[in-house]
């Protein structure tokens, strides 16, 4: 069994005070094939745990899979499941291929990793026939550190000790390997059995490297052997980063079907920002931070830099959220029934949790100014003092900064690479009682903070939240450089921040 460790279980005190213990069996035909006593998830929304591959011998015919999940204790639990059967028959098999690796041992299936990694930064694939297919779902990545030296020039010499992370979608990671004297790394088999967000980078004291961050999305159900390859450069002012030029290309043991081929970010790797004093730096995408000492209702801004991956459909994706819902930087797709077509857009709110009536417009509004994404030019004429079209093509990188100035009356503002696209003033006829937020979540939504509340036609109360956690990595949406001011910058100061640029933009 295997689960994210950075979520602080199993084995952390804080897990018995937050989820209770769980009992999970896994039968065919009434025989067990697995149980799993006493399985316990963590403290975070979407908590999960991977089952290694289990085996049983069949006859031909049909069979019972049963699947038994005990849920202990009195408040109301969510549960999602995710099975993949596989078949296999003894008679006259089908050669397969099983990737085997020439540095080290064939990869056994399992939640525990035999690979072990060695001093060879470069394995490769030789291709062995066996009756026996492996059913792998998982990674090997490897590659090695080199370093740039501004005295010497680019220098073949490795970087030991170098930690290369692993992560899943939005949560912290895990070191996989350190680099050996000649700075070559490989880690162990990563079982990976559902579709996953992979980020890689590489640590290591007194230095920052290129690329900054290795994002691509894995599919379930491959074998993937991914090279990737850091150049290291002493951290200091005069260093300018040279980008490398190899570009990682996927490998996978059959071609896929039904499952698409992994979407490559096309963004593009981005240099370590060096902040200022006056501003805070979001590290992490799917981190949630206190808001005090970093947060200032009566005026403030959020700048970052943004890039939509091609070919991902969108809809809902937060950037920016505080936990009381009234300061938001989020994009999302919606049916104009005007246009009689979908509208995408990013939108900032400001100073309000619920909708009101503005001049004009029968129905009520939040206090939101958007950018209506236009990059054909079809929505040339759909524009208000509150949002305008405007290109943001796939694949490119675009300053996106929203600011908010007063409370609990003010004016809410979102540029793009430093240009004004829209404003609207708020005041208390979009606020209520709520408290003030006390922290702040980037890259998604908590389901269970409070969403919009409002009274029915029979005094009823209803709260409307979002039915998904508006995660950014499910909308292939990178955010960089991401940083919150205190006070509202002005037009000029968004300039400045939008002409410095991104290396490579």
């Amino acid at each position: 069994m295997e689960g994210h460790p950075d979520q602080g279980c199993p084995g952390h005190p804080s897990c018995d005070e937050i989820q209770d213990h769980e009992d999970i069996i896994f039968e065919i035909d009434g025989d067990i094939l697995g149980i799993y006593e006493d399985s316990e998830h963590g403290p975070f929304e979407n908590a999960w745990y991977f089952f290694g591959p289990m085996f049983a011998d069949l006859t031909a015919g049909s069979h019972t899979l049963t699947f038994l999940h005990t849920l202990h204790g009195e408040d109301a639990q969510s549960v999602g499941y995710r099975f993949s059967l596989c078949g296999q028959a003894e008679a006259s098999p089908t050669p397969t291929f099983t990737p085997e690796l020439t540095a080290s041992s064939t990869p056994t299936p399992s939640s525990s990793p035999t690979d072990q990694p060695t001093s060879t930064p470069t394995p490769g694939f030789t291709a062995t026939p066996t009756s026996t297919p492996a059913p792998l779902s998982g990674l090997i990545i490897f590659g090695s550190v080199r370093v740039d030296d501004p005295a010497l020039g680019l220098s073949e010499r490795g970087l030991a000790g170098v930690e290369i992370h692993l992560a899943f979608a939005r949560y912290s990671g895990n070191v996989v390997d350190i680099t050996d004297e000649d700075g070559g790394y490989k880690s162990d088999f990563i079982n990976i059995p559902v579709d996953e967000t992979i980020r890689v980078w590489a640590e290591k004291e007194g230095y920052r490297f290129e690329p900054q961050v290795e994002v691509w999305r894995f599919y379930a159900g491959h074998f993937q052997e991914r090279q990737i390859d850091f150049l290291a450069y002493p951290d200091t002012e005069t260093v300018t980063p040279i980008t490398p030029t190899f570009t990682p290309t996927p490998t996978f043991t059959s071609t896929p079907t039904t499952t698409p081929a992994p979407i490559e970010p096309t963004c593009g790797p981005q240099t370590e920002p060096r902040p200022p004093l006056d501003y805070f730096l979001f590290k992490e995408v799917g981190k949630i931070y206190a808001a005090d000492g970093i947060f200032n209702v009566q005026a403030g801004t959020v700048s970052t830099w943004m890039c939509l991956e091609r070919d991902h459909y969108r809809r809902d994706h937060s950037v920016f959220h505080t936990s009381d819902s009234r300061f938001v930087l989020y994009v999302d797709t919606y049916f104009s029934e005007d246009m009689q077509r979908e509208i995408f857009r990013i939108v900032a709110r400001a100073g309000g949790t619920h909708r009101a009536v503005d001049s004009g417009y029968a129905n009520g509004n939040f206090p939101e100014a958007s950018i209506i994404v236009d990059n054909d030019g079809s929505l040339s004429a759909y524009r208000h003092e509150w949002y305008s079209p405007v290109p943001f093509p796939e694949g490119e990188w675009h300053l996106v900064t929203m600011t908010w100035d007063g409370y609990p009356n003010g004016v809410v503002k979102i540029f793009l690479d430093g240009n004004l696209i829209g404003q609207k003033p708020y005041d208390e006829r979009y606020n209520d009682e709520r408290p003030l937020a006390d922290s702040i979540a980037i890259g998604f939504r908590p389901a269970e903070w409070l969403g919009e509340i409002f009274v029915g036609e029979n005094q009823e109360v209803y709260e409307l939240v979002p039915t998904t956690l508006m995660a950014l990595w499910d909308g292939g949406i990178q955010v960089f450089d991401l940083r919150l001011y205190q006070r509202a910058l002005n037009r000029e100061e968004i300039l400045a921040i939008f002409l410095e640029g991104l290396p490579n933009l």
